[in-house]
């Protein structure tokens, strides 16, 4: 007898459900993109315990008749397609009937719906993809469909749900993106009996953005409208204010639908290229309108990658928009454009009609982008040559040396020929002895306003201030992040921030993490934290930016703390005090006597040298005294 048989129908179901369905927020994404291409302009979601235990959608869309009610539920029953060429024209969210199915083959699901012309509505109950009830029942126009218990017959795939709070803001998230995608639809969104989330549902974008982001993000958009090779391109990018760690704020949608693609984030990188820093990444909500023809959704199970046929043209008609909507006010104000805008800004007719642009430089933008990681280079080094000039050259001018690569190499190999207790007496003495060169410092003052000049055993030193307050900044703040108990201020004036509804629920299932750094918060309002005190060594920072960086750490997916060595770097590098900065006396002192406290006082995190040692020697013989 063979081995391969076909799966039943129930089995067939649970595993497509792994493709479709991977966790609350997406039962959610397909039943509200299920209303949306119904035409319902209001739409209500509640959740309980993440959307883990309970989902309720409800619009007031075109409802269902009875019979379709109970086709639905099918596998690849659908009203949105009907033969395979369709598929090259898809104007609707969803079309493939896999989503009714692949959840109710999961869940237990009840559905309510009734059409305007009929006198009652249809109620459908299933369980794990068995119809166990169809009845009629009064009801508004509509549908109303709660999906219950999900998972509960694939406990392999529960285990892998996470915490309740960690699925509702997954679930926030996915309705801000819908509802950023469809202004003209109220959306309204209700975990654990608490309003998250409420759209005007107006048609005005800008209306929206307020809603999810706040007042400070949506006073600083630049409105993006744009069109050409019959591509239209609208919605908004941010001024040089908004800038993030990540792409997170990056949104954009092709036909309607939220989708993720390399193109579209290259381009605006591209038309951002001269404005932002490193490492920095504007604000955009972006929508794309194309002809269906010229796009390829069916990617991807969860429909958030499409490919474009003209890819170079995409790119351009994007870069075009953006840098018209940025730097429409220096052409109002008659102030030159930078002469690469110029060109790209004349308008030029195209279509997918004619010969495809050549995307050389496109690829090799793309490519640049993907690959903007140092690479690892492997240098081979002639240490004993080397080795042996060094030597030859401080014989000759009789000038004390630092120990070479190979006596350090020969010391390690002897230290670990050593006891434990030897090797950490030592490592202990040595540490004491270097920290003594800032313990026992006699300043002398400080020059250019940017470095300390002191003296220690016939030594001259010259301290790098910048560098030296950073190293201290960046040792304190990573202590206090691994957990130790900060100094707290009380503010006299709190502060106030405003997130979007996700971003807010991340930061209230992280208040605690918070106040173990010295912030003490409090909820404000339905989005928004006042602030009461904060750790000293953070009164001079952003704290806006500060709180924002550690939540799109957990928000991007899979940091396990909020704050990474780089963030600190950063953090502390902005804390510092600057060159050309003139300090007292006094301040130069508590500078040095935080350097002896440290483990390493002479390299900032960066990497650079602290502090330079000037023998008497080297001196003298400049003065050729020697």
């Amino acid at each position: 007898m063979g081995k391969i048989i076909v799966l039943d129908e129930l089995t067939a179901n649970k595993i497509a459900a792994g493709e479709v369905i991977e966790r609350p927020a997406s039962v959610v994404k397909e039943l509200v993109e299920n209303s949306i291409d119904a035409g319902a302009d209001n739409i209500s979601i509640e959740i309980k315990s993440g959307g883990i235990k309970y989902i309720r959608i409800t619009d007031n869309g075109q409802g269902f008749e009875p019979d379709d009610a109970v086709l639905a539920f099918d596998k690849h029953a659908t009203s949105k397609i009907r033969v395979a060429e369709d598929l090259e024209n898809v104007n609707t969210l969803g079309f493939r009937g896999e989503a009714l199915p692949s959840i109710a083959s999961v869940s237990r699901v009840k559905l309510v719906s009734k059409t305007a012309e009929a006198p009652v509505g249809v109620c459908v109950h299933l369980e794990g993809g068995d119809l166990i009830e169809v009845s009629e029942i009064g009801c508004a126009k509509g549908t109303t469909l709660e999906v219950m218990d999900l998972f509960f017959n694939t406990p392999a795939r529960y285990k892998f749900l996470k915490k309740d709070h960690v699925e509702a803001s997954y679930v926030t998230d996915a309705i801000e993106k819908i509802a950023l995608a469809n202004p003209d639809v109220s959306f309204k969104l209700v975990s654990n009996g608490k309003t998250v989330l409420q759209t005007p549902g107006n048609g005005d974008l800008q209306s929206t953005i307020y809603a999810i982001f706040g007042r400070d993000v949506a006073t600083k958009l630049k409105e993006v409208k744009y069109e050409e090779s019959h591509i239209n391109v609208n919605g908004y990018v941010g001024d040089i204010s908004l800038m993030y760690s990540n792409r997170n704020r990056q949104i954009f949608f092709v036909n309607g639908r939220y989708i993720k693609n390399k193109t579209l984030s290259a381009a605006l990188d591209k038309a951002y290229s001269t404005l932002a820093m490193k490492g920095k990444f504007p604000f955009c909500v972006l929508s794309v309108k194309i002809n269906p023809m010229h796009v390829d959704v069916n990617v991807h199970p969860a429909k958030i990658e499409v490919r474009f046929d003209n890819e170079g043209l995409v790119f351009e008609v994007i870069y075009r928009a953006v840098t018209s909507a940025l730097f429409e006010d220096r052409r109002k104000s008659s102030i030159a454009t930078p002469k690469t805008i110029q060109n790209h800004t004349q308008s030029t007719e195209r279509s997918y009609d004619t010969k495809p642009v050549t995307f050389e430089t496109f690829e090799q933008y793309l490519k640049i982008k993907e690959e903007e990681i140092p690479l690892e280079v492997e240098v081979e080094v002639e240490v004993e040559e080397k080795e042996e000039e060094i030597k030859e050259e401080a014989v000759a001018e009789q000038i004390p040396i630092m120990q070479s690569a190979v006596e350090v190499a020969k010391e390690t190999v002897v230290a670990e020929s050593l006891p434990q207790e030897n090797i950490i007496q030592e490592r202990t003495e040595n540490k004491k002895r270097e920290n003594e060169v800032f313990e026992f410092a006699r300043i002398i003052g400080q020059v250019w306003n940017a470095y300390i000049l002191f003296e220690h055993e016939g030594k001259l030193y010259m301290m790098d201030q910048h560098a030296a307050h950073e190293r201290i900044m960046y040792e304190e703040l990573r202590r206090i992040i691994n957990g130790s108990e900060p100094m707290v201020q009380m503010l006299l004036s709190p502060i106030t921030m405003e997130l979007s509804p996700s971003e807010f629920q991340t930061l209230k299932n992280n208040f605690d993490y918070f106040a173990r750094l010295g912030m003490e918060m409090e909820e404000f309002g339905t989005a928004s934290v006042i602030i009461r005190t904060l750790p000293t060594i953070l009164l001079d920072e952003n704290i806006h930016s500060f709180i924002q960086e550690g939540l799109d750490n957990i928000i991007s997916g899979g940091e396990t703390s909020l704050y990474n060595d780089e963030t600190i770097f950063q953090m502390a590098c902005k804390a510092a005090v600057k060159a050309n900065k003139r300090l007292d006396l006094r301040e130069m002192e508590e500078l040095i006597r935080r350097m002896s406290t440290l483990d390493n006082p002479f390299t900032c995190p960066h990497g650079r040298p602290i502090v330079i040692e000037i023998t008497k020697y080297e001196i003298e013989k400049r003065f050729k005294r020697k």
